[in-house]
């Protein structure tokens, strides 16, 4: 707790020393703090100690904060912020009250507090970026967090930290960690294995964040996404077209990216599979009685091999097509010599 005490010290006392300097920066011909908010009570705030202005409210605050009682602190600046919302002193209160919180690892409400900064006050608050950090930090903790320990070590749901993630990503979308964000809203999908939902957040971070250093990750677990996808729906030709697209778009875009040998193995194996979805309705007309049939397959296994000419069963299906072709030869000779018999 020390830490916190310490760590808290030092950011009320910036606060302190920047306020004269908060109203110095601001032009007169566009001041908005007019304190004409009328009074304003809230049971919550009964046995807060209530001062007649907010320049009041915040020293009383600042006396509980060295006599390190926090909640005290916390509780007077919450009614500042509250009886005073245009004051100047309410965006570094609000700021306060957040990183109590995030130091007293209450993480969600700290989230909440640092948004109600951000909302309420994004044009007056400083050090928008670190606010962005610590949201993020906290957004880190929940997707990490294990929930029931006492239970086989417990458990994690990445998926509580995605509406996080995402308003991070409102808050900021050209800020450093961006891309990042992007990306964990797909690995917490995925991980919750919502493939459909992780594959989107990675569409999505490709798009808008392509120079990214997590653009090639995100293509590439994308790619693993569709791989389960398909594993549970093996005959949907839809998923097996997309994720051959997926293989495609990856070795086109990054040439020389990590998972280059990885990729070309797997596209090789969609490669194969789609062809042989063509090869065995080659095989299913070819074994047919019918006459008509034998060149239905002849049909089918040249286009096969012209659509995938790097099958392995490419040569199978040449040889197919011979004797395909001689049966079908023999036929019509016998047919047309049947025909001139009956002539």
């Amino acid at each position: 707790m020390r830490l916190h005490y310490l760590f808290l010290s030092i950011i009320i006392l910036i606060f302190s020393a920047g306020e004269s300097s908060f109203s110095e920066e601001s032009d007169a011909s566009t001041e908005v703090h007019l304190y004409k908010e009328s009074d304003r009570t809230s049971f919550r705030f009964v046995w807060t100690k209530k001062r007649a202005t907010p320049e009041e409210q915040w020293g009383m605050a600042i006396k509980f904060q060295k006599k390190k009682e926090l909640k005290k602190t916390k509780k007077q600046l919450e009614y500042l912020v509250f009886r005073w919302p245009n004051s100047k002193e309410a965006p570094l209160a609000q700021r306060v009250v957040a990183d109590i919180l995030y130091a007293n690892g209450d993480l969600e409400e700290a989230f909440d507090a640092y948004q109600y900064l951000i909302d309420n006050y994004s044009s007056q608050m400083k050090e928008y970026n670190s606010v962005l950090n610590n949201q993020f930090d906290i957004a880190l903790k929940i997707m990490k967090k294990k929930r029931m320990r006492w239970l086989f070590g417990g458990y994690t749901t990445p998926v509580r930290a995605v509406k996080l993630f995402e308003q991070i990503i409102r808050n900021g979308a050209q800020w450093k960690k961006a891309p990042e964000a992007q990306f964990l809203v797909g690995k917490a999908h995925e991980k919750d294995k919502e493939y459909e939902l992780a594959i989107v957040a990675y569409s999505i971070l490709g798009f808008r964040y392509p120079a990214s250093s997590f653009a090639e990750e995100g293509a590439w677990r994308k790619i693993k996404s569709l791989q389960k996808l398909h594993e549970i729906n093996e005959n949907s030709p839809e998923i097996l077209d997309r994720y051959l697209v997926a293989t495609t778009y990856y070795l086109l875009t990054y040439n020389k990216g990590k998972y280059n040998n990885d990729v070309r193995m797997l596209r090789n194996e969609l490669y194969e599979i789609k062809a042989k979805s063509v090869f065995d309705k080659a095989n299913f007309y070819a074994k047919k009685a019918d006459p008509r049939h034998p060149k239905a397959a002849v049909l089918y296994y040249k286009k096969m091999m012209e659509e995938y000419p790097k099958s392995t069963l490419v040569p199978i299906a040449k040889e197919r097509i011979i004797e395909l072709e001689a049966k079908i030869e023999k036929r019509e000779e016998k047919n047309q010599k049947k025909g001139d018999k009956n002539g």
